[in-house]
């Protein structure tokens, strides 16, 4: 009988069931027991074999076709890329590419393309950029059907490279040149962050306008599918203060500063206290006296620092130039000229409150508050407190004349003075008497039961005479 050997009687088989048992797994030994030509037996236990392996090779699930790598079946653990160096490069260009699991790599592609390659250890591969390389991630594919893709692109080409930014300081709109190599592609150039309108000179140059609204800090370049950073720092200066406008005010007067810098504003204090503000644009700002303020320097603060005026702000706090009386009793109608009175929280006569109005910024009314005393009359507004030059004078009774000058318990006495008006007692040596106000200037009474020898005395809320 003919043996397996001879291709006349060698059953053809499907393409399918050739080797129908997976990469790396033998097929079936097809010879006899003995080890020579089979018999009728051995060719049974053959057929029998291949429809077992036929069966499990389409019972098998599919594994999904891959036309840039090897059709392997899918066992763990597959490479991981962690990272790789250079970042870019042209072909030819060798890559350091760093992970783990690549032990088994059967392939390393460049956007497709196939790289020659080796593995230096489970965690390192050098590769060489192929000819026919495009920019895109770097893939690792091992014998286990895994495969691995790096998170960031390999850029095909030379990425960019900045050697030198100049001035390196200087306020939003000043031209800087950035230096360096393979420039002609950068599509945004930013100052810390903010994208900056710019012209690309040639391969070696980009010329770029500081932004408003630009901090401190490295310029980058961006092109496709990465970025330059500059190992030199922009410095932008901080806010500028040249004007104020007005220099003096009250609590609540408009105020204009005048400066540089002024993009980013964060706060605006008068003398350190917090004031509402506007940015108008990056050279003015207008702002209002806060309440609370007090002489002093301005200050304006953005992320770039903090700009203080070469003058100082005054405060405009009441200045009473006038009053009018100078003096009287409690209750008298007094009239207080001055300025900045716009705002008055208080007026006092030596520390009194009174009750008052504010007829306008140069004019207050008010009246003698019980228990008045001579002294200085003050006006309080949010800007300060004013005080009069002069005192006023608080009138208490003034006895000039008993009428007459001794008597017994019952006698009517008439008593002669000035500023009885209000007055509330009337006692003749301590000891108090009826009496009745005729006039500011008069008062009659009689000697009351009790009565000693000694001085009379007439008390308003003036005071006592």
């Amino acid at each position: 009988m003919a043996t397996l050997d001879d291709g006349a009687r060698t059953p053809s088989l499907p393409s399918p069931l050739r080797n129908p048992c997976p990469p790396g797994v033998g097929a079936p030994a097809l010879a006899n027991e003995g080890g020579g030509a089979m018999h009728s037996r051995g060719r049974l236990g053959w057929i029998a074999s291949l429809v077992i392996l036929s069966a499990a090779a389409f019972l098998s699930p599919p594994r999904p076709a891959r036309a840039d790598l090897p059709n392997l079946p899918l066992f763990g653990p597959f490479p991981i890329i962690t990272s790789f160096s250079p970042t870019s490069g042209l072909p030819g260009t060798v890559v350091t590419i760093n992970g783990t699991n690549f032990t088994g790599v059967i392939r390393v592609d460049f956007g497709g393309g196939s790289a020659a390659y080796t593995v230096v250890s489970a965690t390192q591969i050098q590769a060489t950029v192929p000819d026919d390389a495009l920019s895109g991630p770097i893939v690792v594919a091992t014998s286990n059907g895994g495969s691995g893709s790096s998170g960031a692109n390999f850029f095909v080409g030379l990425g960019a490279v900045i050697t030198g930014i100049s001035p390196t300081s200087g306020p939003a709109g000043t031209l800087v040149t950035i230096t360096g190599r393979h420039l002609a592609n950068v599509y945004m150039v930013a100052f810390h962050g903010t994208s900056a309108p710019f012209t690309v000179v040639n391969d070696g140059e980009i010329d770029a306008t500081v932004p408003l609204g630009a901090t401190s800090g490295p310029v980058t370049v961006s092109y496709s599918v990465g970025e330059a950073t500059s190992d030199q720092v922009f410095t932008v200066p901080g806010p500028l203060i040249t004007q104020l406008s007005p220099t003096a005010g009250t609590v609540g007067n408009p105020v204009t500063i005048t400066g540089q810098n002024f993009t980013g504003t964060t706060s605006v204090r008068f003398n350190g206290t917090t004031a509402n503000f506007t940015v108008m644009d990056d050279t003015q700002i207008t702002t209002t006296v806060p309440v609370f303020a007090t002489t002093g320097f301005v200050t304006v603060t953005n992320p770039n620092g903090t700009g203080t005026s070469a003058q100082t702000f005054t405060i405009l706090g009441p200045n009473v130039t006038q009053l009018s009386p100078t003096a009287g009793t409690v209750g008298t109608p007094v009239t207080i000229t001055g300025q900045f009175f716009t705002g008055t929280t208080g007026v006092r006569f030596n520390g009194t409150a009174a009750t008052f109005t504010v007829v306008n910024d140069g004019q207050i009314t008010t009246t003698v508050p019980a228990g008045a005393t001579t002294g200085l009359v003050t006006v309080t507004n949010p800007s300060g407190t004013g005080a009069s030059a002069q005192p006023f004078t608080l009138l208490v009774p003034r006895i000039t004349q008993l009428n007459p000058t001794a008597g017994t318990v019952g006698t009517p006495v008439t008593i002669t003075g000035q500023y009885f008006t209000g007055a509330t007692r009337v006692a003749f040596n301590v000891t108090t008497a009826t009496a009745t106000v005729v006039n500011d200037g008069q008062i009659t009474t009689t000697v009351p039961a009790g009565a000693t020898t000694g001085f009379v005395t007439v008390t308003t809320p003036s005071g006592t005479g």
